[in-house]
């Protein structure tokens, strides 16, 4: 609860143990605390109460540690004339850059008294050798943005109600924050009914291709996953992730916002064969011969190259073309992570797998995880 910057100016402290109502920036109240002034001119020392959140009568003829359950100096700030100036509540990562969450502040804030709290904190983190910050809006807060782009601030990036500025501090060095997203992710993925190929042409777009079925991978979606949930929601067949076939990636991609793409194509078996096209998505969808999808004209140069791999994969293995992911314990406590790598002696299921996949065929090997 330790509050950011007052909201208004204090009243001059003209005697020892004075009550007074002050409004914080960084709470969503106003607390009734205790003053114990010295001086008008010396320091200030507040004491509040976590517990006092109302703005109930206070009783001066009792002892403060009566009326506070809980007491906590929440900071000691030197008086400049009859106000105190404060800076920013906010937290310092390993990097030594601030990070600040403007989401704490009560949206009735003026963008002149966050400009006053901006400046004295900006001062503070440089006299303390803080390499950037980091400042997150919110939409409610949209008046304080041009404050802080007149400090010098500038869009990292915005999602959902939620914009995040960034300002580099140090001028002894360039600016080493570092960028938003580099990069989309698209995955799409190959299902082989034994000769047979599953291809798909787009709805709504400038040119109509056979292609493999796919989309753009959500956030924190896993690279199978987007290919199972793509190719069931396009063509309503469900699939198995077997590996990942190759990946391409593209710079100036249209439609990317200026970023960069990775595509990847995964290696599927189909667990069902009756196809259900998206009316909104798909304009014609069929399990195509290989040989037909070859020699089309209407295919392009990742399509083409896909084939070369899985004719590759039917003559010796698809173990000997496809990534197998697995799970592995991340450095960061809790997490989990996936590696894509070729397969290893050592994976005997997958050895299995990829052996009946190459000899028998997607559906007697469906029909062989059925018993």
């Amino acid at each position: 609860m330790t509050p950011a910057v007052f909201t208004s100016v204090l009243p001059r402290l003209c005697q020892p143990h004075r009550y007074h109502k002050v409004a914080f920036l960084g709470c969503n109240y106003q607390k009734t605390c205790l003053l114990n002034s010295h001086s008008s001119r010396q320091y200030g020392k507040i004491s509040s109460s976590l517990g006092s959140l109302t703005s109930s009568p206070l009783d001066p003829n009792k002892e403060p540690d009566r009326l506070f359950k809980h007491r906590l100096n929440v900071c000691q700030l030197q008086k400049l004339s009859s106000s105190m100036i404060h800076t920013l509540q906010c937290k310092v990562d390993r990097y030594q850059c601030v990070h600040v969450d403007l989401g704490d502040i009560p949206e009735y804030v003026t963008a002149e008294q966050f400009s006053v709290v901006l400046n004295a904190s900006l001062v503070e983190w440089r006299k303390t050798s803080k390499n950037g910050v980091w400042l997150q809006i919110p939409m409610s807060m949209g008046q304080v943005i041009p404050v802080a782009a007149k400090y010098g601030f500038e869009y990292h990036h915005a999602e959902g109600d939620t914009a995040m500025l960034c300002l580099w501090l140090r001028r002894d060095v360039p600016n080493k924050l570092p960028p938003f997203a580099t990069h989309q992710v698209g995955v799409s993925g190959v299902v082989m009914k034994n000769d047979e190929i599953l291809v798909v042409r787009d709805r709504n777009r400038p040119f109509t291709l056979w292609k493999f079925p796919g989309g753009l991978a959500t956030l924190a979606e896993d690279i199978e996953d987007t290919a199972k949930r793509e190719i069931l929601e396009e063509t309503g067949i469900k699939t198995e992730f077997l590996g990942v076939l190759a990946f391409r990636q593209q710079h100036d991609h249209p439609n990317a916002f200026g970023r960069s793409d990775l595509f990847f194509v995964c290696h599927m078996m189909p667990l069902n064969f009756d196809i259900v096209p998206s009316p909104d998505e798909i304009e014609a969808c069929q399990w195509m011969k290989l040989s037909d999808l070859e020699s089309s004209v209407q295919t392009s140069a990742i399509t083409q190259r896909m084939i070369t791999l899985i004719r590759v994969g039917q003559k010796h293995g698809f173990d000997y073309v496809t990534l197998k992911s697995g799970i592995f314990h991340s450095v960061y406590k809790g997490l989990q992570f996936k590696i894509y790598n070729r397969w290893l002696p050592s994976d005997e299921s997958e050895e299995e797998k990829c052996y009946l996949h190459s000899v028998a065929g997607p559906e007697q090997l469906y029909n062989k995880e059925k018993e």
